[in-house]
């Protein structure tokens, strides 16, 4: 499909405004998604002949994103919110290429199972939109392991997480932070939570954590969420892959 495919054909649905993140916002949906492929291409982990499970798939915009990027390798969607699977699997399913799949995270792992589900085919990107930013350390680490066990040598995960380091401890004492983190200062705790359920790790801790799991840090690009001038993102994002 052409990148304009989505927006004029009127045979693409768009999921009702109820089922949408971004308060009902189509247009956000479909830029959104695409932005979700900016950093994944040009770091060269992703094409369209490249397979890719996105894990915790929400609204579709990742789904979305790929259709108006011409993806013609398989997709694999999951999530827990089954109030969306339903329509997605229906709706958007068909439209998606040959091979691809949408599934339920069963209930009470929300992707922190030591199993994931996996599609037949090898995956060559893994997307972790919001996972971690929300996760606790306990379900960072059954995530993890779930990832060691399905993942491809050659794949590669791209997350978006808040990582603790000393320039964003500095800038949130400073408060030029855009999100605020309870203990994020003090640097006793391995993580720290914002009012909101929000996640942050302590970078140091991540990286233990990620080699425990058999995994390791390939690349780290720091966000502007902390009051970081130049960033390309509003998150941290990681790479992560098998050691």
């Amino acid at each position: 499909m052409s990148s304009i495919v989505v927006v004029t054909d009127p045979r693409v649905p768009l999921p009702p405004a109820e089922l949408l993140t971004a308060g009902g916002n189509e247009a956000e949906l479909l830029v959104g998604g695409m932005a979700l492929l900016d950093l994944p291409r040009r770091l060269g982990l992703w094409s369209p002949d490249r397979p890719v499970v996105d894990i915790g798939c929400g609204d579709g915009r990742l789904a979305y994103g790929l259709l108006q990027k011409g993806q013609h390798a398989p997709y694999f969607g999951m999530d827990a919110a089954t109030d969306r699977l339903g329509w997605l699997r229906s709706d958007l399913l068909p439209w998606l290429p040959a091979g691809s799949d949408i599934v339920e995270i069963p209930s009470g792992d929300d992707g922190g199972g030591t199993t994931l589900p996996w599609p037949s085919w090898q995956a060559g990107l893994v997307v972790l939109q919001e996972i971690l930013t929300r996760s606790p350390p306990d379900k960072l680490a059954r995530l993890l392991a779930g990832l060691r066990e399905c993942l491809p040598v050659d794949a590669a995960v791209c997350a978006n997480l808040y990582l603790l380091n000393q320039e964003s401890r500095d800038l949130h004492m400073r408060r030029r932070t855009a999100i605020r983190f309870d203990g994020a200062d003090a640097g006793a705790d391995p993580h720290a939570e914002s009012p909101s359920g929000a996640v942050a790790f302590d970078e140091a801790w991540l990286h233990t954590q990620v080699a425990d799991a058999g995994l390791r840090v390939d690349t780290i690009l720091y966000g502007g969420w902390c009051g970081r001038h130049g960033a390309f993102t509003g998150h941290d994002f990681a790479v992560l892959r098998r050691a």
